[in-house]
């Protein structure tokens, strides 16, 4: 080989060493990728945040206004909190377990991830509803108003969920991927229905009644 050739390869296998230096000091979540071939250590205890996604579910709870983003987090047990309507705030609801929240005050959105047995009650109902990384939610929504209805929900990579709709609150969007057991309780005179919506359809909820679209590769 031509002396070119032969430092080609020593500059080759001393970046193959360098990156394998990089994952043995840096990867330390469970990847079995080190300098001795075995596990790497965890620096970090983790357990299951939902169904899909792995992240720390024990936290201190805490709850906190970031600009207009309030965040509930690390929540168990009954809480009541109350926001301003008028700040159009998004509201977050992370790693949940066991608890009940109830807002008070009208956010734009409400996005829950990563909780578990987690039911929240919006007294003034939510414009956008976002669910993902979840594990046997249920959202009661009691107002809203008929000029504000909840327009978009959109619930991925969660098993189990309950969406209680109220009379004002029955044209809505739904957006849903790698979710099963997920069901909407829509009013009906002076009874409810409980409709199961499937995945892989477009689903529209209009004036109380079920609109679906099957959808596939081909549809745009």
């Amino acid at each position: 080989a031509r002396p070119e050739q032969l430092s080609m390869m020593d500059n080759y296998n001393n970046f193959l060493k360098a990156i394998e230096s990089y994952v043995a000091k840096h990867h330390s979540s469970g990847l079995s990728w080190n300098s001795s071939g075995k596990d790497a250590p965890a620096k970090l205890s983790i357990q299951s945040r939902g169904p899909f996604l792995s992240r720390p579910t024990v936290g201190q709870p805490k709850q906190y206004l970031d600009g207009s983003r309030f965040y509930c987090e690390y929540q168990s047990g009954e809480k009541t909190l109350e926001i301003d309507s008028d700040k159009k705030i998004l509201f977050h609801v992370l790693s949940g377990i066991d608890t009940s929240i109830t807002i008070k005050g009208r956010p734009q959105s409400l996005i829950i991830d990563g909780c578990n047995t987690t039911k929240v009650t919006l007294l003034d109902g939510a414009q956008h509803i976002d669910v993902c990384n979840s594990k046997n939610i249920t959202i009661a929504i009691q107002g809203g108003g008929e000029n504000v209805p909840v327009t978009h929900i959109s619930i991925h990579h969660t098993i189990g969920c309950l969406i209680q709709l109220s009379d004002v609150n029955c044209n809505a969007d739904i957006n849903m991927s790698g979710s099963t057991g997920v069901y909407f309780n829509l009013p009906k005179d002076e009874t409810t229905d409980i409709v199961e919506i499937p995945t892989q359809i477009k689903t529209k909820i209009k004036q109380g009644k079920v609109h679906t679209v099957l959808v596939s590769s081909t549809n745009k």
